[in-house]
């Protein structure tokens, strides 16, 4: 959806801000400026984009804003020794966004700049690599472990591996989850809704969802997954997303998973992806099933690179060559 950010004219107002991006810039200016239009980890993002071009900027004694077209150009050159295409991607979108929302001229569709990108574009394909997929096999062992466990971190976390893979959740969607999205059907089962769709859930994950139910206290409009401080007290909010990652994390240590092999955020999706695929869902049925808007990226979790690469371009669109 297209942010409805408003263009800064007055000069004296400009002037001020980019003072401020340029010397002490925060994450309140950054939410400010652009009207409150993005979620917290969205600023959180444009906040270290722009500190990774501004702490740049200084080491080279170079004016930030307005950027001119060899500052950009050079200021990815020197990324690209460390950081993926996407993270360079990344940089251009917030320095885009904020030359225009500052009234500046926009250097990121200059014909040199976008020769440089095209050209890191073709150097560094194939550096992105694919999210490690939590796979069924890893859910089993992960089972084997802590079933039977009454630790209360680890009951939690064996209901979040089991819900999350069974309904192919996305983080946010894990984090809005409340107890009256449940359904409970007899001694052992529960239906979950997410987005509108209704899940069940297999008697296995009812009941590991069931036992960390009744050891939290889990009961009306509460979030179903919250963290739990040093002294085993389950707080009454939400968990966010560095403490669903180091969840996630943890089932790596717990499977001695090495370094390079651990999961991320959207491992869980992966692999429920390619359970799905592996069982003889169809593509079409597994983005029913995973909410997806488009087959794209279930395709490319199932490994059809090439058909995935086809549907994404159905989503980009054409910069014009100035």
């Amino acid at each position: 959806m297209r942010k409805k950010i408003p263009v800064f004219t007055d000069a004296s107002e400009i002037k001020t801000i980019v003072q401020l991006l340029e010397t002490q810039p925060t994450i309140d200016l950054i939410d400010s400026i652009t009207n409150h239009e993005y979620s917290k980890n969205s600023i959180l993002g444009i906040y270290s984009d722009w500190n990774h071009y501004r702490t740049f900027c200084q080491s080279h004694h170079i004016k930030a804003l307005p950027a001119s077209v060899t500052a950009i150009r050079r200021f990815l050159e020197v990324e690209s020794q460390r950081r993926k295409f996407a993270s360079l991607k990344r940089y251009t979108a917030t320095l885009s966004m904020l030359h225009t929302i500052l009234g500046f001229a926009n250097p990121i569709p200059h014909r040199q700049v976008r020769f440089t990108i095209l050209s890191l574009q073709a150097k560094m394909a194939g550096d992105a690599k694919q999210t490690v997929a939590f796979t069924h096999e890893h859910l089993i062992q992960l089972k084997t472990l802590l079933s039977k466990s009454d630790v209360l971190y680890q009951v939690r976390n064996l209901a979040l591996y089991n819900v999350m893979f069974e309904c192919a959740l996305k983080r946010s969607e894990l984090k809005a989850l409340k107890y009256s999205d449940l359904q409970f059907e007899g001694e052992n089962s529960i239906k979950i809704t997410v987005s509108g769709n209704t899940y069940q859930l297999s008697d296995e994950a009812s009941l590991f969802l069931k036992r960390w139910l009744m050891a939290s206290n889990t009961v009306d409009e509460v979030p179903l997954f919250r963290s739990i401080d040093r002294h085993g007290n389950v707080s009454e909010n939400y968990l966010d997303d560095s403490s669903i990652f180091r969840i996630l994390k943890k089932a790596g240590d717990l499977l001695h998973l090495p370094k390079d092999y651990s999961f991320s955020g959207h491992s869980i999706r992966v692999g429920a992806a390619q359970e799905l695929s592996n069982q003889g869902m169809n593509i079409r049925d597994i983005q029913d099933f995973g909410r997806w808007l488009s087959p794209a990226m279930p395709l490319q979790y199932i490994g059809a690179k090439g058909i995935a690469d086809k549907e994404m371009l159905k989503f980009k669109s054409l910069t014009p060559w100035y």
